[in-house]
């Protein structure tokens, strides 16, 4: 009985966090707009790409998240060799909500949690609407039988 009363306390914390996430870090948390590179481009590198160089010779590659403005940067090698192994960095916005790992997270509940927001409202108005329609429906059956059974009875 006491671990059941553990889950459910586990599943309103994590609705609680859930919920103070901003909608534009909450999609982004799933996926993130950065920029796309295009070769062959006159232009190839993106407005929200830029790529300063390092004092040591090498570069560093810096890309802005369109919709939410997280930054994710990383160090080429030695004149702009791409270092595939070299890890990303990232630098959050002032507003970004902060999920530590062990409040256990899923990427499942911040896709639930999306789709809450973006479906269920929606979703519940819409079947709302389509049961009163079936209940109209019902009642008029029943109002057509009864009017047919009373031109009968007379």
């Amino acid at each position: 009985m006491g671990t059941v009363h553990r889950l459910v306390t586990e599943e309103q914390r994590k609705r609680e966090l859930l919920s103070r996430i901003p909608d534009n870090q909450l999609g982004c948390r799933l996926r993130h707009k950065w920029p796309v590179l295009r070769p062959g481009r006159k232009n190839p590198i993106p407005k929200n790409m830029r790529v300063l160089a390092q004092r040591d010779g090498c570069a560093r590659i810096q890309e802005t998240c369109e919709i939410c403005g997280k930054i994710r940067w990383k160090l080429t090698g030695q004149h702009g060799i791409f270092l595939r192994s070299a890890p990303w960095h990232y630098i959050q916005p002032k507003d970004w909500e902060v999920l530590r790992r062990d409040w256990g997270v899923t990427r499942q509940d911040l896709a639930a949690e999306a789709y809450e927001r973006v479906f269920g409202s929606w979703i519940g108005d819409f079947i709302e609407i389509e049961l009163n329609k079936m209940e109209a429906e019902e009642r008029e059956k029943m109002r057509q039988e009864m009017h047919r059974e009373a031109l009968q009875s007379s």
